[in-house]
């Protein structure tokens, strides 16, 4: 599994979440994750699943890379980590490829892996995408200037969507070839939604800052929101920072936060965990915390990010037209608006009546071609012996 994360830890909670489904399914598989992730492993370890972990890369702006750690040029990061990638692919020669997101790779540094798979023949290879990508004719057009659309067409044998069409139709939107299944939404582990909870001002808030990377404003503007109440109508709180935020803004949160009682972690194993002793949800509108709030049925208040991709915003829009959550735009995100927030009856939860078991039906559509591909290889092996 590859998932080049480079702002956040969406794409390898999610491959993490399949992964932990296929081994369940399936006990003797190996799973090894191709990670980017700057935090590194931040998962709970799991029998059949290891990481490799690639040279950090930090995203500048729309398709603009550059080493994230390492003093390095970015055509220098680029080859070492497609370096590091070709060769474990040449020494494991794997069964499937599951790709997340980015169908040639960062940079480009998966397509000439991807073609020589696709001669050798031994290795079925699969991209899963989120729901929603960006505005789709911003994806469409970037998509055939660079050659992507093609790259998904005739180099990978399957596309997973990670989403339920009721929610957003990805399929139609952004034009997916032939060979696309949806699977449902992809969350840590299968959740029973929870009841739904009755208005009231909350007395327990979470507060997430998701991967932490550019969650300091809404964390800052929460915690001035909460020095700012009585202490009669402060909730509890929890903020969990993220462990990708800024060392130095990660302490000034922390400080601020133990003068004000207020529990902040710098990460979880489960922000599940959190979500059910938990009466409301602040946080961003990236997938994986959003979705997993509904899986729980825990009310949200969603912060979307600005840019560069109109993602979270378009998420924000499709909640809103749902009434899965109460949206708070960024420009209103002041200490003023976030009291009221903290003080007022928290919005009320409709049943959740989306696909939420997208990490199994993804499991199981991946078991199938490594069942399939095994039975090719045997047959090529019996006839050529």
């Amino acid at each position: 599994m590859y998932s080049h994360d480079t702002i956040g830890l969406g794409h390898m909670r999610r491959n993490s979440a399949i992964a932990k489904a296929l081994v369940s399914r399936m006990p003797d598989a190996s799973v090894l994750m191709l990670v980017g992730c700057p935090a590194g492993m931040v998962f709970e370890s799991v029998p059949g699943i290891d990481y490799v972990k690639l040279p950090s890369l930090t995203k500048l702006g729309r398709g603009a890379f550059a080493a994230g750690s390492l003093r390095l040029e970015t055509e220098a990061i680029r080859r070492l980590r497609r370096g590091v990638i070709e060769g474990v692919l040449s020494n494991l020669r794997p069964d499937l490829l599951l790709v997340d997101h980015e169908p040639g790779g960062v940079m480009g540094e998966l397509e000439a892996t991807l073609r020589r798979l696709r001669v050798e023949g031994g290795t079925r290879t699969v991209l899963g995408l989120r729901d929603i990508l960006d505005a789709p004719d911003r994806v469409m057009q970037a998509w055939a200037c660079s050659g992507t659309n093609r790259i998904v067409r005739d180099l990978y044998d399957q596309v997973l969507v990670y989403g339920d069409p009721v929610f957003f139709d990805s399929i139609s939107a952004y034009d997916l070839p032939a060979q696309t299944r949806t699977c449902g939404i992809v969350t840590g582990k299968q959740l029973a939604p929870g009841p739904t909870r009755p208005p009231k001002r909350p007395r327990h808030v979470l507060v997430s800052g998701g991967g932490g990377r550019d969650a300091y404003p809404l964390i800052d503007a929460v915690i001035s929101a909460f020095a700012g109440l009585p202490k009669p109508k402060r909730p509890a709180m929890t903020i969990v920072t993220g462990p990708l935020m800024d060392v130095e803004l990660q302490g000034e949160a922390a400080i601020r936060a133990a003068t004000l009682g207020i529990e902040l972690k710098r990460h979880v194993s489960d922000l599940t965990e959190e979500m059910a002793r938990a009466d409301l949800l602040i946080t961003m509108t990236g997938y994986n915390s959003i979705n997993e709030a509904l899986a729980m049925g825990c009310p949200v208040v969603t912060v979307p990010r600005l840019g560069p991709s109109a993602e979270q915003r378009l998420r924000a829009d499709r909640l809103s037209a749902l009434g899965l959550a109460h949206i708070l735009d960024r420009e209103t995100l002041t200490p003023k608006t976030l009291a009221r927030v903290l003080t007022e009856p928290v919005p009320f939860v409709p049943p959740n009546a989306l696909k939420m078991d997208g990490a199994e039906q993804a499991a199981c559509i991946l078991q199938a071609l490594i069942e399939t591909q095994a039975d090719k290889q045997e047959a090529i092996h019996a006839a050529d012996s």
